[in-house]
């Protein structure tokens, strides 16, 4: 996990990217476990994306929401390919504030075994 926070024409929002190990038996949930503390420190409005090796639906997905205030952006976007691509998951995700518009969609593979994801999101209050 890295985080930076950032001064930007919308004001200051925390950027976080993340990358989750697979789970059982590889101990995501150890790794999130300790993960959790530094993800209740960040100062709002956040952003978190990454290789979550997770489904958007599923209780880590909840814990990092919950520990950050924050919401997968709608809409399921299957960025990783097995087994010659007949296994399509959506594994990485992008989460934002709640209070901010966003959208969310698949890109290329640049170069990764994933799909890229491509954000756009806006606070509610600049939307007139």
């Amino acid at each position: 996990m890295v985080s930076a926070q950032l001064d930007t024409p919308l004001g200051e929002i925390t950027v976080v990217s993340l990358h989750l190990h697979w789970p059982w038996p590889y101990r995501q949930a150890t790794q999130l476990e300790a993960l959790i503390p530094a993800l209740n420190d960040l100062q709002g409005p956040v952003v978190v994306g990454g290789d979550f090796n997770m489904v958007p639906w599923a209780t880590p997905i909840e814990q990092i929401g919950e520990a950050t205030n924050t919401r997968v952006i709608a809409g399921l976007r299957f960025s990783k390919s097995l087994l010659a691509g007949f296994v399509q998951l959506p594994i990485d995700q992008v989460m934002i504030s709640n209070g901010w518009l966003a959208s969310a969609e698949t890109g290329p593979q640049l170069g990764s075994d994933h799909k890229a994801i491509l954000a756009r999101f806006v606070p509610v209050h600049q939307i007139q």
